[in-house]
């Protein structure tokens, strides 16, 4: 059907530079020609393109001015678009750095994702060019010039990423310059990477993307993109590629490493069967591609499997004033009703071109009366169509299978059980869109017929039984339905009510208990069944009794007394309750046993028999009226009534016995250490005890009622001093070797010596000392001795005295003081720690020791000379044989001042003076080494083994020390630091000048494994020299704070291999670099 649009509905934009006079003639210009050629061109096309004609050639403009503009009303070069299902459009606005959401019908749009400005902020968006939005409302934006994608959640402020990094890239998780995207329904995101030629899907969730189409570089073959633009999924999970610089749409099917054209051919051009740079692509229900060829200002329909498209929106130029026309197309969207949005870029504008006939979407319901149904029962099923045509075809199915006729009715007797019917409506309306649609499904549910039974069983009681006794009987059915039916009969004759249980408490021997069952399920063969026939057997009643017996009735208080009852019909698990005095006592046996009676209390027992037909079920006992004795506990007290529990061995004791309840004849038995002694009587005597021996005694009472027929006494434990002998021991409290005049103590230790012995000390034999247990001498002669007389005073020793052992004394004689050596003792301050036993003198066989003034000992005898002053002293000496010390020779020393420090300008000469007496000088600089020993050299330092040291032309800070020999030996002074002032100098300006750093390696190459080398222009400059490899590697390094004048180095490289190292020598202000070899 062709449609021909009427030329007087076709709205004329007058171009500028039209000529009009006062009487509305005009003109026309080179531009309207052009324009007017272009209405005669879509004339012929609308009148030979039936496909054209589905769609109004004049396009509605529903978002934009087409003037380029930040307002609500505006945009300014839009490119990607999405229409939701309220269709409302929300547009990617390029150069606003915005989407803006346009309400169906709105006027203006409303900022849904950026702010307005460009950015890489959260909330900010750069240069935006795609849009999708998914089913939930988030917002996903292809933020182009931030290399990412951002996802706004309905009505948020800011974006998250979820694609890109932010930072232009081809690895996995980077994107350079993304396009087109698309969400699928799992929530993954496919980014068009156009810069990376390649089409990325990122997982939701995932931090990086994976590639599944292009991405084997830039390229036409089939497994390469171009500057790919667009990306479409359609329901099979197909890849549709807008890739623009090939001039071609590619599918890529699910899973596939290359695609397929389907739309161009690949070379650029506006026939119906090429493209020019497509941007983008979507894909119907039916497989039907719309491509935005924007180089050719049109909108392409290719329908699936065509080899050319069909022009269905712009195509005739690119004049933003005629509503057909389209300049530079971008984003594109199908509708619901298959109208076509057109983001128009250089129009700034969103173009809609509405279907004349709007498509119709076809659905299909079915029904049946009812879902369940019984084996073997006809179910009919009915369809009912919504936009099925004049003529809609009907496909039924069973379980995916086509069964039935195109018919809108299906019938089916042979259905089972999860059977599922659906059915497949074909539409005939023109204007469907897709022709087809699937009905809703009904899974069946079909009951088998089933036949019903019925089962009798006793639930209380049992088929035999006692006259009396109430039996419940309980029906159990098979397929009885939800709500059966029962009749009770007893010997054929109804009885009982409709239950599933009947209980009878009159059944007599030989009674027979059936029922009936009505059934009520859904499919049955048969609506009724009979029960099993239970037989009864009743027995008759018979009557409990019982009667109990012990063995005494007459007992004593506290014992244990038993009664056992005998039961006539108890039954097989007879209940026993007790009874004392008519009060519950005891447990459920037939024995019971109580240890606490009192005279007169009364026994009985109530029995409680299990016995089936029994006319009661308890009965009581006779009763037993006890008779119960006091209990008496005999005991039994020892006392000792002739001597005491302490006394001294031979001493004769006697102990008694006193009985409590013991009865009228009471029977003891002594003991001594748990063995029998003595008689049957109340008194026990022994002349023989020893120490710690225990007497005690057992009771026999003959009482009637005894809570134990014996009793123990009480346990004498005793005392037995045996007769003693006293001694005495001596010994010093140091040592039996001392010196003369060293006091010595002496300490007596006694045994048995009593509370107040007595001592006389003995020296030589004559009595010395006092009455105590100590004895101090100071003045013992060499082979003394020393012992002691003890008086003790004891009980029960053998003697009163006791003489000690004898303590021979060894008494050496003291050293001599030690004698002063005749040296100076004036010392000049240094660093340099003095030893002091250069100023005394020890005789042979003894060493001397020093003390400070306080008395403390020096070890070792060296002290600081750092500071001037008097420092005192003194020194004694030690026998080294006997270890004996001489008095103390008081020593003093006088210690004189060191020269001061000084500072100097640079380039100045300095003078350093020691003012200590000495036959010899040696100047040192920086250390008192070896390798610091100065020597005379003009240039630099004079007087080097002088007290008078002169240094010229200096240039550096150095410390120095100056090594006097003295008659007391060697000592240091120093450090004397000379500091260089380098903001003032003594030397010309032209000198300083001549200051050129220098390296000087010798030999070079080197032979034997060590660099030597001199430096020298570095005077007072920081000062860094290295060596390092060729690759860089750092070989040694020596840095100088401040350098002296020359440097000089020598340094072992044996352990590097050979080959060429570099020895770099820097200042501050000058560098050198010399290339070694190493053999």
């Amino acid at each position: 059907m062709y449609l021909l649009k009427p030329i007087q509905m076709l709205k004329f934009y007058p171009p500028t530079g039209l000529d009009r006079s006062a009487t509305n003639s005009f003109r026309p210009d080179a531009s309207w020609v052009s324009r007017l050629t272009c209405l005669v061109v879509f004339l012929l096309l609308s009148l030979s393109s039936p496909l054209l004609a589905q769609y109004n050639s004049n396009a509605v403009t529903v978002a934009g001015t087409g003037t380029a503009g930040s307002a609500a009303n505006q945009l300014d070069s839009p490119f990607g678009i999405y229409v939701d299902e309220a269709g409302s459009m929300y547009v990617a606005d390029y150069n606003n750095h915005r989407v803006q959401k346009w309400a169906s019908g709105a006027t203006s749009g409303t900022t849904v994702a950026g702010t307005g400005t460009a950015g890489s902020a959260a909330n900010q968006l750069n240069h935006p060019l795609g849009v999708y939005v998914d089913g939930a409302g988030a917002i996903y934006v292809s933020d182009t010039d931030n290399n990412r994608v951002q996802k706004w959640a309905s009505g948020a402020t800011s974006g998250t990423t979820v694609a890109g990094t932010g930072t232009a890239g081809s690895a996995a998780n980077q994107l350079n310059y993304p396009i087109g995207i698309y969400v699928d329904g799992a929530g993954a995101t496919y980014v068009a990477d156009a810069s990376n030629s390649r089409i990325q899907k990122w997982a939701a969730g995932a931090t990086s993307g994976t590639t599944v189409a292009g991405g084997n570089g830039q390229g036409s073959a089939a497994n390469q993109l171009w500057s790919a633009a667009g990306v479409y999924i359609d329901g099979a999970g197909a890849i549709y590629v807008a890739d623009g610089g090939n001039n071609r749409i590619q599918k890529w099917a699910s899973g596939a490493t290359s695609g397929t054209t389907v739309a161009g051919t690949g070379v650029y051009g506006p026939a119906s069967n090429q493209l020019s740079y497509p941007f983008a692509v979507y894909v119907d229900g039916a497989g039907t591609m719309y491509v935005s060829d924007q180089q050719s200002h049109r909108i392409q329909k290719w329908t699936a499997g065509a080899t050319s498209g069909t022009t269905v929106a712009g195509g005739y130029g690119n004049d933003a004033l005629v509503p057909y026309q389209l300049n530079y197309p971008r984003g594109i969207y199908l509708d619901r009703a298959g109208a076509i949005y057109v983001a128009d870029q250089r129009n700034n504008r969103i173009q809609k071109f509405s279907r004349i006939n709007p498509l119709v979407n076809p659905s299909l319901t079915i029904a049946t009366t009812s879902q369940t149904s019984c084996t073997g029962a006809s179910v009919s099923f009915t369809a009912t169509s919504t936009n099925g045509g004049t003529s809609p075809a009907y496909q039924w199915k069973k379980n995916g299978s086509n069964v039935g006729t195109s018919d809108a009715t299906y019938t089916d007797a042979a259905l089972t059980s999860g059977d599922v019917i659906n059915c497949v409506l074909t539409s005939n309306d023109q204007w469907a869109s897709p022709t087809t649609a699937t009905s809703n499904s009904l899974t069946m549910t079909v009951n088998p017929l089933l036949t019903p039974a019925l089962t009798l069983a006793i639930t209380t009681g049992s088929q035999t039984s006692y006259a009396g006794t109430a039996i419940t009987f309980t029906a159990t059915p098979i397929n009885g339905g939800t709500n059966p039916r029962y009749q009770w009969r007893k010997n054929g004759t109804n009885v009982g009510t409709n239950s599933a249980t009947y209980t009878d408490f009159a059944l007599a021997n030989n009674d027979l208990i059936s029922c009936i069952l009505v059934s009520n399920v859904t499919c049955y063969t048969t609506p009724t069944a009979d029960s099993n026939s239970l037989k009864m057997t009743v027995i008759a009643l018979v009557t409990p009794t019982l009667t109990i017996a012990t063995g005494s009735q007459t007992n004593c208080a506290g014992k244990s007394v038993s009664f056992t009852a005998t039961p006539t019909n108890g039954g097989s698990s007879p209940a026993y309750q007790w009874k004392k005095n008519g009060s519950n006592v005891g447990t459920n046996s037939a024995t019971y046993t109580d240890a606490a009676l009192a005279n007169n209390d009364v026994i009985s027992c109530v029995l409680t028999s299990n016995a089936p037909g029994t006319t009661t079920s308890t009965a009581t006992s006779n009763s037993l009226t006890m008779t119960v004795n006091p209990l008496l506990t005999p005991a039994l007290t020892l006392a000792i009534t002739t001597g005491s529990q302490t006394s001294y061995a031979g001493t004769a004791i006697t102990f008694t016995a006193m009985p409590t309840n013991g009865g009228t004849n009471p029977a003891y038995q002594w003991k001594k250490n748990g063995s029998n002694v003595g008689t049957n009587t109340a008194t026990y005597t022994d002349f023989a005890l020893a120490n710690n021996d225990v007497i005690s005694c057992v009771l026999t009472s003959n009482v009637t009622c005894p809570t134990t027929p014996t009793a123990t006494s009480n346990d004498l434990t005793m005392t037995v001093i045996a007769l003693v002998t006293p001694t005495l021991t001596i010994a010093t409290t140091s040592s039996q070797t001392s010196c003369a005049g060293t006091s010595v103590s002496f300490t007596a230790t006694p045994t048995n010596g009593g509370s107040s012995p007595a001592y006389q000390w003995k020296k030589n034999g004559s009595n010395v000392g006092t009455n105590t247990a100590t004895y101090t001498d100071a003045a013992l002669a060499n082979s003394d001795v020393i012992s002691c007389v003890l008086t003790s005073n004891a009980p029960g020793t053998t003697t009163s005295t006791a003489t000690s052992n004898s303590l021979t004394m060894t008494v050496n004689a003291r050293p001599d003081a030690p004698a002063l050596t005749p040296a100076s003792s004036s010392l000049a301050a240094t660093l340099t720690p003095l030893s002091l036993t250069s100023f005394a003198l020890a005789t042979t066989g003894n060493s001397l020791h020093f003390f400070q003034a306080g008395g403390s000992e020096l070890s070792p005898p060296t002290v600081s000379i750092a500071t001037a002053g008097v420092m005192s002293f003194s020194v004694g000496q030690t026998n080294n044989a006997s270890g004996c010390k001489s008095l103390l020779t008081p020593l003093s020393l006088t210690i004189t001042a060191t020269p001061t420090s000084q500072t100097v300008c640079r380039s100045s000469n300095a003078t350093l003076n020691v003012t200590l007496v000495g036959t010899a000088f040696q100047w040192y600089k920086n250390g008192t080494t070896t390798a610091n020993k100065l020597t005379e050299l003009t240039s630099a330092q004079r007087g080097t083994t002088t007290a008078t040291l002169t240094l010229v032309n200096l240039q550096t800070t150095a410390d120095y020390y100056c090594k006097i020999t003295t008659s007391t030996g060697v000592q240091t002074v120093g450090p004397l630091k000379v500091s260089v002032n380098f903001g003032c100098s003594a030397r010309p300006a032209a000198e300083e000048a001549d200051l050129q750093l220098l390296v000087l390696v010798r030999p070079n190459p080197i032979v034997d494994g060590h660099l030597r080398a001199l430096v020298k222009g570095a005077q007072g400059q920081a000062l860094n020299v290295a060596l390092y490899s060729l690759q860089g590697e750092l070989v040694n390094q020596q840095v100088w704070p401040s350098a002296p004048a020359e440097v000089n180095l020598d340094w072992d490289i044996s352990q590097r291999t050979t080959g060429v190292l570099l020895l770099r020598a820097q200042t501050p202000t000058q560098q050198q670099t010399i290339k070694i070899i190493q053999n």
